[in-house]
């Protein structure tokens, strides 16, 4: 065997990016006969990835992100339509409507904070590490990666389902739920069908994020939007038809989540999976499940952090209100909540194009191809920032007609309508933060990624509404601390970025190729 060491390099079709091309060694090759057939099959699964190294990076980008924002988009509207149905369904009048709205926006941090954020650390990380394997081109890591995942989100959801229902009432209590206001009721049928229905959840976010980490992101949007349009479509039936109320919402949710989990198992055990998983990989194993929980923290910082911006946005109101009791208080509630699901339709898409990413950043860190890892932000950068200007652009023109949607209470739009706009004011700056995260997340920085999001949504939030309320002495400090907060936070993740180009770039590891000839 003789060495010839080489320099090699690739320009991308249609792209005019040069990468690197990476050459990996086998010291046995001399040494060992491996089975044709098993090279064959090796290599057709893993061509099923190829994509994201051969293709422009343009044409990946759109492949991998089109699926996701359209499943995004929709989710943001189900979760809006979820609101409207509840705020115009859940009640025999007004009032009861009023209370029933109010009482879903005291659960969110519940929702939040432990289903949600749990749930996306073990779907994230997973993810992730799924997608540095294909890069890598390990199928023992690939395989128990999947199945540690699916381990881990049955556990977590199990324990969620005895636990949390059983101690929802004091939780509720303490974010403000009470029985004179006629919250505290519906916040806990709300919540424990939620807790119940957990594990749906779990395996629907799962199944979704490992297909996305493998690049096929179309299946992976059909099994979110299945989700959300059958949760759309039950809404109605289930709050109105049927009686059920704000339970009806959430037992909507669940069952939706139910049949597109079982369509993502499904399809991660077919030929379509690039690795395919058995029973024996989802043995517990502590090496793979703390990887997977550490890779994934971003995603249970950004849903703790958010429930507890949350928590707190809501505390604001009952403190600074001449009489937390007053029917006006619990309209100010209800439009806070509703003005959270309109900031989080402007949030979702960039959400969707950082996820749908992540396959190719985890890809081309780990086949060490550092110039398509650039290009690839950069393009994105730029997507989000024009997909961010036309969403702030339509709310700030259509805040009254949104408003309406909700409710016609004279309060709620008093309060929404400037709020919404003032909250909206500052996102445009959003792209930097969510473009540097998965840069991070990719090159295996969990940890960095996490600060960055927990700093953006809230120790930064947190800080400046406190401060901003106390100083205004009225709960309207904490809207008005919205756009300083995407202002500080930028800056964070600008530093952040500058602070590891080497790692982004590869000037700290240069690369060596070694190409061996038999």
């Amino acid at each position: 065997m003789t060495e010839n060491k080489t320099d090699i390099a690739t320009t991308e079709p249609n792209s005019g990016i040069e990468s690197e091309v990476v050459v990996i060694e086998n010291d046995d090759l001399s040494k060992k006969s491996i089975s044709p057939k098993l090279e064959d099959k090796e290599a057709n699964e893993y061509s099923k990835a190829d994509f994201m190294a051969n293709e422009s990076v343009g044409k990946v980008i759109w492949k991998l992100t089109y699926p996701s924002i359209i499943a995004k988009v929709v989710s943001a509207l189900y979760a809006v339509c979820d609101t409207i149905f509840i705020s115009n369904m859940a009640g025999d009048n007004e009032d009861d409507r009023r209370n029933a709205l109010a009482a879903v926006t005291l659960a969110m941090p519940l929702e939040q904070g432990i289903i949600h954020s749990l749930v996306m650390m073990v779907s994230n990380g997973g993810s992730t590490l799924y997608g540095q394997s294909i890069g890598e081109k390990n199928k023992e890591k690939g395989a128990k990666t999947i199945g540690n995942t699916y381990t881990l989100e049955i556990i977590i959801a199990i324990l969620m389902a005895i636990i949390m229902p059983l101690i929802s009432n004091p939780f509720l209590r303490l974010l403000g739920a009470d029985e004179n206001t006629g919250t505290l009721k519906p916040g806990e049928d709300y919540i424990n069908v939620l807790f119940y229905g957990s594990i749906c959840y779990a395996m629907s976010m799962a199944s979704a994020d490992l297909i996305r980490g493998q690049g096929s992101s179309l299946f992976s949007c059909l099994v979110s939007l299945t989700s959300a349009i059958l949760n759309i479509i039950g809404d109605p039936m289930y709050i109105k038809v049927l009686g059920l109320g704000v339970s009806g919402a959430s037992l909507s949710t669940v069952l939706a989540n139910l049949i597109s989990g079982i369509i993502g198992m499904l399809f991660m055990r077919s030929k379509k999976a690039v690795i395919h998983f058995t029973g024996k990989d989802m043995k517990p194993d502590c090496q793979y499940d703390g990887k997977i929980m550490v890779t994934g923290m971003s995603g249970f910082v950004s849903g703790f952090a958010g429930a507890f911006v949350t928590l707190i946005s809501n505390k604001l109101v009952l403190h600074y209100s001449p009489n937390p009791e007053d029917p006006a208080t619990t309209s100010v509630l209800g439009a806070w909540g509703a003005l959270s699901k309109i900031f989080f339709i402007s949030f979702m898409p960039l959400i969707a194009l950082a996820q749908g990413i992540m396959p190719m950043l985890a890809f081309s860190a780990g086949a060490k191809s550092h110039k398509r890892f650039m290009a690839c932000a950069k393009l994105t950068f730029y997507w989000m920032a024009g997909i961010t200007i036309f969403i702030e652009a339509f709310i700030l023109i259509f805040t009254n007609w949104i408003a309406t949607l909700f409710s016609n209470d004279p309060v709620f739009i008093e309060f929404f309508v400037p709020a919404t706009r003032i909250v909206v004011s500052g996102v445009f700056l959003q792209p930097i933060v969510m473009v540097v995260f998965p840069m991070l997340q990719a090159i295996g920085k969990g940890g960095l990624a996490g600060m960055l999001l927990a700093m953006k949504t809230c120790f930064i939030p947190l800080i400046l509404q406190l401060v901003m309320s106390m100083m205004m002495k009225s709960y309207w400090g904490a809207v008005y601390a919205y756009p300083i907060v995407e202002i500080v936070s930028a800056l964070l993740a600008i530093w952040l970025f500058f602070k590891n180009k080497g790692n982004f770039m590869g000037t700290q590891l240069p690369i060596q190729q070694t190409v061996y000839s038999v």
